[in-house]
């Protein structure tokens, strides 16, 4: 398991991308996931309930002023 994770450690450095965001996507994807799925079950799968809340509209704003913000910063470059 070293030895594979090593080896996509260094891949992803030879090709310039940041091993924290996908260190964090492993540890907090199945967590996400998980409440999401918990969420939509309490919500009998309406996702317009869970979309209506100000936190998670603020949270996923923030998601995507984030994104636009590195996609300008690397586009600059």
């Amino acid at each position: 398991m070293v030895v594979i994770l090593g080896g996509v450690a260094f891949w992803l450095d030879k090709f310039k991308f940041s091993t924290i965001p996908v260190i964090l996507g492993f540890i907090m994807g199945p967590i996400i996931e998980q409440n999401l799925n918990r969420a939509l079950v309490i919500t009998q799968g309406d996702v317009i309930v869970i979309l209506s809340r100000p936190l998670t509209l603020f949270i996923l704003s923030l998601a995507v002023v984030t994104a636009l913000a590195a996609y300008r910063r690397s586009s600059k470059y």
